[in-house]
């Protein structure tokens, strides 16, 4: 009997049981060679089985697409995957049960198992997408040089010459520093700087 509680351990059993059957979501147990030992009723309608004809049998006669038979054998836990059964897409977890470090079996779950639920996650899924493009993008814009040495429009030979020098320093990999008087165009020699360098596809700060 579990420390600190009243039920013995086939009592917490049943009661476990109980609960699961009474959850609207899909769960089947498997044993350590991936025959079913446990169905939820959820999961007997939605294959529409009954638990005594599907009991003892392997699991892969019994669901189709399933890989509980290979989490069994690897050990490894697959979640959030999908599979198809009976041309109704599902989301499924696969988790592996051990005892110490022995494999006994694997629970699987089905979480979306219709093709509404299906369709409102993927609507959900592109959406957040979208929204996720598009902070990229702004993030993008705001860090990405504005301007180019083109832009740098002068008659004087003095910045046609500062222009060129700048040119040379963007291909090389060294910090430069930019001193002036406020106005004098600091900013666009920047921009122009970091567009020409081997750095332009990264952030300008």
């Amino acid at each position: 009997m579990p420390h600190g509680t009243n039920f013995t351990s086939d009592e917490l059993m049943n009661f476990l049981i109980k609960v699961l059957d009474s959850d609207p979501e899909c769960f089947v147990l498997v044993d350590q060679e991936a025959k079913i030992i446990w169905l939820n009723k959820a999961y007997q309608n939605y294959l529409d089985v009954k638990l005594y004809k599907v009991q003892g049998r392997p699991v892969v006669e019994v669901i189709p697409n399933t890989r509980l038979h290979v989490v069994v054998k690897t050990g490894i836990a697959e979640i959030g995957e999908f599979q198809e059964i009976y041309g109704r897409n599902a989301i499924v977890n696969r988790i592996p049960l051990f005892r110490g470090e022995e494999i006994i079996g694997a629970i699987g779950k089905v979480i979306y198992k219709t093709d509404k639920e299906f369709k409102e996650l993927v609507a959900k899924i592109s959406s957040l997408e979208k929204e996720v493009s598009f902070y990229k993008r702004e993030i993008t814009e705001k860090h990405t040089a504005k301007w180019r040495f083109d832009d740098i429009l002068t008659c004087s030979p003095r910045l046609r010459h500062l222009k060129e020098f700048a040119y040379k320093i963007a291909a090389v990999d060294v910090n430069v520093m930019i001193l002036s008087e406020s106005g004098c165009g600091k900013e666009l020699f920047a921009h122009s700087i970091h567009a020409t360098s081997k750095r332009s596809s990264k952030p300008f700060v």
